[in-house]
């Protein structure tokens, strides 16, 4: 008590604490240490002292204008960063490194905000698809056999390489989604960790829960133009638990999952387990074609789904279809109807894209997944 007894007494009033004036032309800001009845009038100099200080008349607005500010947290310069260690052109990721063959059409990466060119993305054609599957096959036999321990140790480590950059990740989603940084930061990111530390956690499990099973084999993945990051969170993490090997189509512009893919090949030991490459959905069909798929997972427009689905009737490849995309909004009476309003306005914004299309499935700004396409409620309470 005696400390703080000592520290209250030593605070002086507040007419004496020191006044802030300007030296130097407005460039510096100075703290004057003598009382008001012994400042030194403009351009004097304190009695006794060698150094004269001059005060100038600037206004607050001429201060301020001359403060510089330091880098937030949620600046885009790590991600402008990255994008320029791949000299702002993005090819796709294979077997543990960048593959940017030549000869093929790029699409522009661009800020839905400002419409700024960010980078250009490759588009894979059919041998890269080839090229991918084959690296998923030629990993599958090591990483299937290997006891579900150490699976469960790869995904941890993956999981703490997205914790180690997941500045970089908020960032970069939000660059190329035009979604707040929040969104991505509080939820996207954390729900990425929780995935991969969960099944890292089956994975421990499985010799006994899952005894007589085997793995699938190399699974084949079509994500949609919107939140294509935790789309491919959601299927890659129990594949891989389990023993599979992925290959990954992403749509065109969408660098988070190549983002990924080349932290995971950055780990080493099983580089052609999880392979990303870019390109529009026709390729799907491409992909679901190549010998040694054994399953499709399609998440997207109905007509690309039911046109993947006649295409693969009988040739063997499972297939899993999330298709449509509408969300519901169930109110009971005892709603708060403001705060349900407020929920859907923010849903219908979550992804402000400038429309990427997938294929031939054209997304608008305000029209992503989340958007509610239907209200259900008491007629009673809300009519």
């Amino acid at each position: 008590m005696g400390g703080v007894t000592r520290s209250w007494a030593g605070l002086r009033s507040i007419s004496h604490s020191p006044a802030l004036w300007v030296g130097g032309g407005g460039a510096t800001l100075r703290t004057s240490r003598f009382p008001p009845a012994e400042r030194p009038a403009v351009g004097g100099k304190r009695r006794g002292s060698a150094m004269a200080e001059t005060c100038t008349g600037s206004r607050a607005s001429e201060i301020f204008t001359t403060l510089e500010y330091g880098p937030v947290p949620e600046s885009h310069a790590c991600a402008l960063a990255w994008l320029d260690t791949q000299d702002r052109l993005l090819g796709h990721y294979v077997n543990g490194k960048w593959l940017k063959p030549e000869h093929r059409s790029s699409v522009p990466c661009q800020d839905p905000i400002t419409g700024e060119k960010l980078a250009s993305c490759l588009q894979a054609q059919t041998e890269d698809v080839a090229e991918a599957v084959e690296a998923a096959r030629a990993s599958l036999e090591n990483w299937s056999t290997l006891p579900g321990a150490f699976r469960a140790q790869y995904l941890t480590r993956l999981a703490k390489m997205i914790q180690k950059h997941q500045r970089l990740f908020w960032t970069l989603e939000s660059l190329v989604t035009g979604r707040a940084v929040r969104e991505i930061r509080d939820r996207d990111v954390p729900l990425a960790q929780q995935l991969l530390q969960y099944h890292a956690i089956q994975a421990h499990t499985q010799e006994e829960a899952l005894a007589g099973w085997e793995p699938t084999g190399v699974i084949g993945l079509v994500l949609p133009p919107t939140f294509s990051f935790l789309e491919m969170m959601w299927r890659i993490c129990p594949a891989l638990a389990v023993g599979c090997t992925v290959v990954v189509l992403v749509p065109p512009a969408s660098p988070t999952p190549l983002l990924l893919a080349q932290l995971a090949g950055e780990l080493g030991q099983f580089p052609g387990i999880l392979n990303v490459i870019s390109g529009p959905a026709v390729l799907g069909l491409v992909l679901s074609s190549q010998p040694g798929v054994q399953k499709v997972a399609f998440c997207g427009a109905v007509e690309e789904g039911r046109a993947l689905r006649r295409f693969l009737a009988g040739q063997g490849p499972e297939l899993g279809l999330a298709l449509g995309a509408e969300s519901l909004l169930l109110m009971t009476e005892a709603a708060d109807v403001d705060s349900a309003v407020e929920g859907v306005v923010d849903a219908a914004w979550s992804d402000r894209s400038l429309g990427r299309p997938m294929g031939a499935w054209p997304l608008l700004s305000g029209e992503p997944c989340p958007a509610v396409a239907r209200t259900w409620g008491p007629g009673s309470s809300f009519i």
